[in-house]
């Protein structure tokens, strides 16, 4: 049989496409953590401050015994941003392990149901009807990695080590 032949190794494209999960994940993860906390009412910032995320082991539980700073008044959310973007970049989906969002102020679910003018809506079940959304951009965004492609970078809002195409 004459003609050309081509292959792929298997253990390259899995590799990849394992990659490319972890990313969109973490990604889809990050825009939705970023929006309920940019979304929270501001008057004080305390609430927005206190938006908690880890890996494990519930924030709140963490913060009340004082494993981990608090982020106090954020009223620009900055901290509580980069909090999340931490706990993001350290976590790995593939293990199955969760990660959570909480906030343990008192007056967090209120808000969540309107009480405030700023946030009439709400702050999560905006930002989980947007989710699917979320994940388009989150895979589109990837699209360019994919079988070993130039991946463009996922913009998360800071500098993330994504890998070089090939790894």
């Amino acid at each position: 049989m004459n003609g050309a032949t081509w292959s792929i190794p298997l253990g390259m494209l899995i590799a990849k496409a394992q990659g490319n999960l972890d990313l969109v994940a973490r990604k889809i993860v990050f825009t939705a953590f970023s929006r309920v906390i940019m979304r929270t009412p501001v008057d004080t910032g305390a609430a927005r401050g206190g938006w908690q995320c880890s890996s494990g082991v519930m924030g709140w539980f963490t913060r009340k015994l004082g494993l981990r700073g608090a982020t106090g008044a954020d009223p620009s959310g900055a901290n509580a941003v980069a909090e999340a973007q931490d706990a993001v970049t350290n976590w790995h989906p593939l293990t199955g392990r969760a990660i959570t969002m909480s906030n343990n102020r008192p007056y967090i679910k209120p808000l969540e149901d309107g009480h405030s003018k700023q946030a009439p809506n709400g702050m999560i079940k905006i930002t989980m009807a947007e989710i699917g959304g979320i994940a388009q951009d989150a895979a589109a965004e990837s699209q360019g990695g994919t079988f070993g492609g130039a991946r463009s970078p996922l913009s998360m809002g800071g500098n993330w080590d994504i890998g070089a195409a090939g790894e």
